[in-house]
């Protein structure tokens, strides 16, 4: 794992943002991530600056959305091609079943789903209406947050745009979330399903993902400072 000071970071990224847009160097979502690694030298998916810890480097494009994926993992005791099965719909332009769900804490969604905080099992329980589908123990959860997020995350939000069916990226500018605080995480969960169709038809799982708002990252960490 490679070790740089704060300050290469900081002033890396400056030199990133200088160059302008970017082609990426890679298709699909995962392309603003990958790119922003080898731009930064990184042989993996994380950093290690002394003094500070290890980091979660994440790319985002500053137009998609309003939430940002800390992880996902699949729930116990039930498949997410299970879910699909049951509950999925036909996708209007070729009737390919799909679903696409955003699941909140202790209120049901349009369609019935529903997050459940089980204080005495310590689980997070994935409801259906009043079906249990399936539950995530709380200390599996923790521990996956600080396995997948290290001592925190270097967040870096880009401009995208596409020439000649190439998207291209002006990553913008930056923060520092450092001191992950986990019980404040459950207290803004944000949980997607996610199965889409390949061309070709078959499913293509993105994964169950736990998210939160990009303006309650302040929240859920105890320091949120902007690098760039």
């Amino acid at each position: 794992m490679e070790k740089k000071s704060l300050d290469f970071i900081i002033k890396r990224l400056k030199e990133i943002k200088n160059r302008g847009f970017i082609s990426s160097r890679r298709g699909y979502d995962t392309g603003i991530g990958h790119t922003l690694e080898q731009l930064l030298g990184l042989k993996e998916n994380n950093l290690s600056i002394p003094d500070w810890g290890t980091f979660e480097v994440k790319g985002q494009r500053i137009e998609t959305g309003s939430y940002i994926t800390i992880l996902t993992k699949k729930p116990d005791k039930i498949k997410n091609a299970k879910i699909l099965e049951r509950y999925g719909y036909p996708r209007p332009k070729n009737g390919k079943m799909v679903i696409h769900q955003t699941v909140f804490l202790n209120k049901l969604n349009r369609q019935g789903f529903v997050l459940k905080d089980n204080i005495k099992k310590r689980t997070i329980d994935l409801y259906k209406k009043n079906t249990l589908l399936g539950s995530y123990k709380k200390s599996d959860l923790r521990s996956k947050f600080l396995e997948k997020i290290g001592d925190g995350i270097i967040l870096v939000f880009a401009e995208s745009k596409k020439y000649k069916g190439i998207e291209k990226f002006r990553y913008a500018e930056a923060y520092l979330l450092k001191d992950f605080v986990f019980k404040r995480y459950l207290n803004n969960i944000y949980y997607d399903i996610r199965i889409g169709r390949y061309p070709d038809g078959r499913p293509h799982d993105h994964g169950s993902a736990f998210r939160v708002k990009k303006s309650d990252l302040k929240k859920i960490f105890k320091t949120y400072r902007k690098i760039l």
